[in-house]
Protein backbone atom coordinates (compact mmCIF):
# COMPACT_ATOMS: atom_id res chain seq x y z
CA UNK A 1 0.00 0.00 0.00
CA UNK A 2 3.08 2.37 0.45
CA UNK A 3 4.05 1.78 -3.29
CA UNK A 4 7.75 1.11 -2.53
CA UNK A 5 9.88 1.22 -5.18
CA UNK A 6 12.11 -2.12 -4.21
CA UNK A 7 8.84 -4.00 -3.34
CA UNK A 8 10.13 -7.97 -4.48
CA UNK A 9 6.30 -9.04 -4.28
CA UNK A 10 5.44 -7.95 -7.79
CA UNK A 11 3.64 -10.62 -9.82
CA UNK A 12 3.17 -11.36 -14.00
CA UNK A 13 -0.87 -12.19 -13.88
CA UNK A 14 -2.30 -11.60 -17.01
CA UNK A 15 0.39 -9.67 -18.46
CA UNK A 16 0.64 -11.68 -21.68
CA UNK A 17 -0.71 -10.39 -24.85
CA UNK A 18 -1.58 -12.86 -27.85
CA UNK A 19 -1.71 -10.95 -31.00
CA UNK A 20 -1.83 -12.27 -34.88
CA UNK A 21 -1.35 -11.25 -38.63
CA UNK A 22 -1.84 -12.31 -41.89
CA UNK A 23 0.94 -12.77 -44.35
CA UNK A 24 3.02 -15.83 -45.66
CA UNK A 25 6.06 -17.17 -43.88
CA UNK A 26 8.54 -15.55 -46.15
CA UNK A 27 7.30 -11.67 -45.36
CA UNK A 28 7.26 -10.75 -41.87
CA UNK A 29 4.08 -8.20 -40.94
CA UNK A 30 4.99 -5.19 -39.40
CA UNK A 31 4.25 -4.30 -35.59
CA UNK A 32 0.97 -2.80 -36.51
CA UNK A 33 -0.31 -5.69 -38.49
CA UNK A 34 -0.47 -7.53 -35.38
CA UNK A 35 -3.73 -7.52 -33.99
CA UNK A 36 -5.08 -8.99 -30.59
CA UNK A 37 -6.61 -12.56 -30.58
CA UNK A 38 -9.48 -11.56 -29.16
CA UNK A 39 -10.88 -11.22 -25.60
CA UNK A 40 -8.52 -13.99 -24.26
CA UNK A 41 -9.19 -15.31 -20.33
CA UNK A 42 -6.06 -17.70 -20.41
CA UNK A 43 -3.14 -18.26 -22.77
CA UNK A 44 -0.04 -20.93 -22.03
CA UNK A 45 3.06 -21.92 -24.17
CA UNK A 46 4.53 -25.47 -24.17
CA UNK A 47 7.79 -26.25 -25.98
CA UNK A 48 6.92 -29.94 -25.99
CA UNK A 49 10.26 -31.06 -25.47
CA UNK A 50 11.26 -34.52 -27.59
CA UNK A 51 13.39 -36.64 -26.03
CA UNK A 52 15.36 -39.96 -26.56
CA UNK A 53 16.87 -42.21 -23.62
CA UNK A 54 19.69 -44.18 -22.89
CA UNK A 55 19.74 -47.00 -20.45
CA UNK A 56 23.61 -48.21 -21.52
CA UNK A 57 24.99 -50.04 -18.95
CA UNK A 58 27.80 -47.03 -18.48
CA UNK A 59 25.13 -44.95 -17.14
CA UNK A 60 25.38 -46.05 -13.70
CA UNK A 61 21.83 -46.72 -13.29
CA UNK A 62 20.66 -43.42 -14.11
CA UNK A 63 18.42 -43.25 -17.55
CA UNK A 64 20.42 -40.51 -19.28
CA UNK A 65 17.94 -38.45 -21.82
CA UNK A 66 18.97 -36.35 -25.33
CA UNK A 67 16.64 -33.61 -26.97
CA UNK A 68 15.78 -34.24 -30.25
CA UNK A 69 12.86 -31.88 -31.13
CA UNK A 70 10.38 -29.37 -29.88
CA UNK A 71 6.67 -29.19 -30.16
CA UNK A 72 5.95 -25.65 -29.60
CA UNK A 73 2.38 -25.05 -29.38
CA UNK A 74 0.67 -22.12 -27.76
CA UNK A 75 -2.85 -22.63 -26.16
CA UNK A 76 -5.62 -20.14 -25.14
CA UNK A 77 -9.63 -19.60 -24.03
CA UNK A 78 -11.13 -16.75 -25.03
CA UNK A 79 -14.99 -15.17 -24.35
CA UNK A 80 -16.99 -14.65 -27.69
CA UNK A 81 -17.80 -10.53 -28.68
CA UNK A 82 -19.91 -9.45 -30.96
CA UNK A 83 -17.01 -7.42 -32.73
CA UNK A 84 -13.38 -7.07 -31.80
CA UNK A 85 -12.33 -3.90 -30.13
CA UNK A 86 -9.90 -1.44 -31.58
CA UNK A 87 -6.71 -3.18 -31.97
CA UNK A 88 -7.82 -7.13 -31.94
CA UNK A 89 -9.71 -9.47 -34.23
CA UNK A 90 -12.93 -10.79 -33.63
CA UNK A 91 -13.28 -14.82 -32.62
CA UNK A 92 -15.99 -15.20 -35.24
CA UNK A 93 -13.52 -13.38 -38.07
CA UNK A 94 -10.89 -16.28 -37.04
CA UNK A 95 -13.70 -19.12 -37.34
CA UNK A 96 -14.33 -18.05 -40.67
CA UNK A 97 -10.66 -17.16 -41.96
CA UNK A 98 -9.74 -20.86 -40.84
CA UNK A 99 -13.04 -22.55 -42.15
CA UNK A 100 -11.91 -20.55 -45.63
CA UNK A 101 -8.05 -21.39 -45.62
CA UNK A 102 -9.08 -25.31 -45.24
CA UNK A 103 -11.78 -25.28 -47.89
CA UNK A 104 -9.37 -23.43 -50.34
CA UNK A 105 -6.97 -26.32 -49.33
CA UNK A 106 -4.49 -24.20 -47.81
CA UNK A 107 -3.12 -24.22 -44.02
CA UNK A 108 -5.11 -22.03 -41.75
CA UNK A 109 -1.77 -20.33 -40.82
CA UNK A 110 -0.64 -16.56 -39.58
CA UNK A 111 2.24 -14.72 -37.75
CA UNK A 112 1.41 -15.11 -34.02
CA UNK A 113 3.58 -13.21 -31.30
CA UNK A 114 3.30 -14.24 -27.47
CA UNK A 115 4.18 -11.09 -25.62
CA UNK A 116 5.33 -12.63 -22.24
CA UNK A 117 5.30 -9.88 -20.10
CA UNK A 118 2.44 -7.77 -21.98
CA UNK A 119 5.21 -4.92 -22.41
CA UNK A 120 6.91 -6.30 -25.92
CA UNK A 121 10.48 -6.96 -24.13
CA UNK A 122 10.02 -10.72 -24.24
CA UNK A 123 8.32 -11.94 -27.34
CA UNK A 124 7.82 -15.28 -29.09
CA UNK A 125 7.28 -14.95 -32.78
CA UNK A 126 6.71 -17.12 -35.41
CA UNK A 127 4.52 -18.70 -38.12
CA UNK A 128 2.14 -20.78 -36.94
CA UNK A 129 -0.79 -23.10 -37.76
CA UNK A 130 -4.30 -23.32 -35.95
CA UNK A 131 -4.59 -26.90 -35.05
CA UNK A 132 -7.45 -26.88 -33.48
CA UNK A 133 -10.01 -24.23 -32.94
CA UNK A 134 -13.78 -25.10 -30.70
CA UNK A 135 -16.53 -22.50 -30.07
CA UNK A 136 -19.02 -23.14 -27.32
CA UNK A 137 -22.56 -21.41 -26.80
CA UNK A 138 -24.46 -21.99 -23.23
CA UNK A 139 -27.48 -21.31 -22.46
CA UNK A 140 -26.78 -18.97 -19.60
CA UNK A 141 -23.19 -18.58 -18.90
CA UNK A 142 -21.04 -16.42 -21.35
CA UNK A 143 -20.15 -18.38 -24.85
CA UNK A 144 -16.99 -19.08 -25.34
CA UNK A 145 -14.14 -20.20 -27.34
CA UNK A 146 -10.68 -22.32 -27.49
CA UNK A 147 -7.89 -22.26 -29.70
CA UNK A 148 -4.08 -23.91 -30.05
CA UNK A 149 -1.69 -23.11 -32.54
CA UNK A 150 1.63 -25.30 -34.03
CA UNK A 151 4.76 -24.30 -35.61
CA UNK A 152 4.12 -24.21 -39.34
CA UNK A 153 7.85 -22.88 -40.29
CA UNK A 154 10.84 -23.34 -37.80
CA UNK A 155 12.84 -21.30 -39.13
CA UNK A 156 10.55 -17.98 -38.54
CA UNK A 157 10.33 -18.89 -34.64
CA UNK A 158 12.59 -16.53 -32.92
CA UNK A 159 12.52 -14.97 -29.31
CA UNK A 160 12.30 -11.46 -29.27
CA UNK A 161 14.06 -9.32 -26.75
CA UNK A 162 13.39 -5.55 -26.47
CA UNK A 163 16.70 -3.92 -26.68
CA UNK A 164 17.70 -1.49 -23.29
CA UNK A 165 19.41 1.26 -24.62
CA UNK A 166 22.59 3.56 -22.86
CA UNK A 167 21.65 6.38 -21.26
CA UNK A 168 24.94 7.66 -19.98
CA UNK A 169 28.09 6.25 -18.29
CA UNK A 170 30.32 6.99 -15.29
CA UNK A 171 33.83 6.23 -14.61
CA UNK A 172 34.26 5.08 -10.80
CA UNK A 173 36.85 6.91 -8.99
CA UNK A 174 36.86 9.85 -11.43
CA UNK A 175 40.26 10.40 -10.59
CA UNK A 176 42.96 8.46 -10.11
CA UNK A 177 46.93 8.81 -9.07
CA UNK A 178 49.25 6.60 -9.69
CA UNK A 179 53.26 6.19 -9.62
CA UNK A 180 55.70 5.57 -12.47
CA UNK A 181 55.55 1.47 -13.40
CA UNK A 182 52.51 1.02 -11.10
CA UNK A 183 48.97 0.42 -12.02
CA UNK A 184 45.57 1.38 -10.70
CA UNK A 185 41.76 0.70 -11.72
CA UNK A 186 38.65 2.08 -12.22
CA UNK A 187 35.20 0.67 -13.01
CA UNK A 188 32.97 1.73 -15.89
CA UNK A 189 29.19 1.85 -14.58
CA UNK A 190 26.20 1.88 -17.14
CA UNK A 191 22.70 3.44 -16.54
CA UNK A 192 20.57 1.58 -17.12
CA UNK A 193 22.15 -1.33 -14.94
CA UNK A 194 20.33 -3.51 -17.68
CA UNK A 195 21.59 -2.07 -20.51
CA UNK A 196 21.50 -4.30 -23.73
CA UNK A 197 24.65 -3.66 -25.14
CA UNK A 198 27.45 -2.79 -22.62
CA UNK A 199 30.57 -2.91 -24.89
CA UNK A 200 32.76 0.59 -24.74
CA UNK A 201 36.56 2.04 -25.40
CA UNK A 202 38.87 2.93 -22.87
CA UNK A 203 41.51 5.79 -24.29
CA UNK A 204 44.23 7.67 -22.89
CA UNK A 205 44.87 10.67 -24.54
CA UNK A 206 48.40 11.11 -23.33
CA UNK A 207 50.08 7.49 -23.77
CA UNK A 208 53.47 8.56 -22.98
CA UNK A 209 52.41 9.37 -19.27
CA UNK A 210 49.55 6.76 -18.75
CA UNK A 211 48.56 3.60 -20.71
CA UNK A 212 45.07 1.74 -20.40
CA UNK A 213 43.79 -2.00 -20.55
CA UNK A 214 40.18 -3.10 -20.12
CA UNK A 215 38.86 -6.46 -18.80
CA UNK A 216 35.29 -6.74 -18.30
CA UNK A 217 33.91 -3.35 -16.61
CA UNK A 218 37.05 -3.05 -15.33
CA UNK A 219 40.28 -0.10 -16.60
CA UNK A 220 43.60 -0.99 -15.49
CA UNK A 221 45.45 2.19 -16.00
CA UNK A 222 49.60 2.10 -15.89
CA UNK A 223 51.63 5.00 -14.78
CA UNK A 224 54.67 5.45 -17.80
CA UNK A 225 55.86 8.99 -16.80
CA UNK A 226 55.11 11.25 -14.44
CA UNK A 227 52.56 13.66 -15.82
CA UNK A 228 48.49 14.12 -16.15
CA UNK A 229 46.67 11.82 -18.67
CA UNK A 230 42.73 11.76 -19.26
CA UNK A 231 41.24 8.61 -19.96
CA UNK A 232 37.92 8.67 -21.82
CA UNK A 233 35.08 5.64 -21.56
CA UNK A 234 32.76 5.67 -24.89
CA UNK A 235 29.94 3.61 -24.92
CA UNK A 236 29.32 1.46 -27.78
CA UNK A 237 25.73 1.96 -28.38
CA UNK A 238 24.44 5.64 -27.89
CA UNK A 239 28.62 7.40 -27.83
CA UNK A 240 28.06 8.21 -23.94
CA UNK A 241 30.96 9.18 -22.47
CA UNK A 242 32.85 9.47 -18.97
CA UNK A 243 36.67 10.67 -18.14
CA UNK A 244 39.21 9.69 -15.11
CA UNK A 245 41.72 12.04 -15.14
CA UNK A 246 44.75 10.37 -13.93
CA UNK A 247 47.25 11.77 -12.17
CA UNK A 248 50.88 10.03 -12.60
CA UNK A 249 53.56 10.61 -9.72
CA UNK A 250 57.67 9.47 -9.49
CA UNK A 251 58.34 5.99 -8.22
Amino acid sequence: MAQCPEDKGLVMGNAGILRIAKGCSNQSPSQIQFLRLGALTSKSTDFGMETVTSNADDTKGLAESIVTGADVTISFDGELKKAGVAGSTSAFDIAKEILDEIKAGRQPSYWVQLDMKGDGSDVIQGYMTFTSWSMEFPTKEISTYSGELKVADAETVEWLQEEIVVESVAVEPATLSVKVGETKTFTVKFTPTDATNKNYTAVSDKTNFATVTQLANVVTVRGIAEGTANVTVKSEDGSKTAKCVVTVTAA
